[in-house]
């Protein structure tokens, strides 16, 4: 026999469907093998993995959200205060006679910056004039087949030099409040 506490240990519940749900996923996995055998076994997995990607990043949400609402979020002094809550190490009756540290910055939305801006405009500028060189110089094509080239060289180009702004700017945000907290 299960316990109260036990039983519910599971964040969610399994995904459930009907039968409309389920034809419209058969349907959708029809057309995406169809387009598949149409544009070739390269481009495919490049579809798949983006596919892969996108239902996991979703996925990922939904888990996230749904397990940020379901937690607690009370700080140590408050529960040192109250007394409602599990009793405290000793580490922790330490910290709460502290200052208990404020509410990380990172989860916090902010703007995209104008060196995230700067640095997509010339990551794709690189890519489109590297895409363009390369299409020009090494496969011998037709004007077509270079504009293709350069612009989606220049997309890719874009978003690399997006990723890596983005990167080092979350990096460098977590470093400084890393050492804001440590300093204080």
């Amino acid at each position: 026999m299960m316990d109260g506490a036990n039983h519910n240990s599971f964040p969610g519940k399994p995904p459930q469907f009907a039968l409309r749900t389920l034809l419209l996923g058969v349907t959708l996995c029809c057309i995406l093998f169809g387009l598949m055998r149409i544009i070739g076994p390269l481009a495919s997995s490049a579809l798949v993995f983006f596919l892969l990607l996108v239902a996991l990043h979703v996925g990922g949400n939904v888990l996230g959200t749904s397990l940020s609402s379901k937690s607690p979020r009370k700080f140590i002094s408050s529960a040192v205060d109250d007394g409602d809550g599990p009793p405290l190490a000793i580490e922790s009756l330490a910290l709460s006679r502290r200052k208990p540290p404020g509410p990380s910055r990172l989860r916090e939305r902010t703007s995209v910056g104008w060196s995230i801006v700067i640095s997509t405009g010339l990551g794709s500028m690189f890519g489109g004039s590297l895409g363009w060189l390369g299409y020009y110089f090494l496969v011998h094509t037709t004007t077509a087949g270079i504009v293709v080239g350069s612009v989606s060289s220049a997309v890719l180009g874009g978003f690399f030099g997006f990723l890596t702004a983005s990167f080092l700017s979350n990096i460098l945000r977590a470093w400084r409040q890393a050492l804001a907290t440590a300093h204080s």
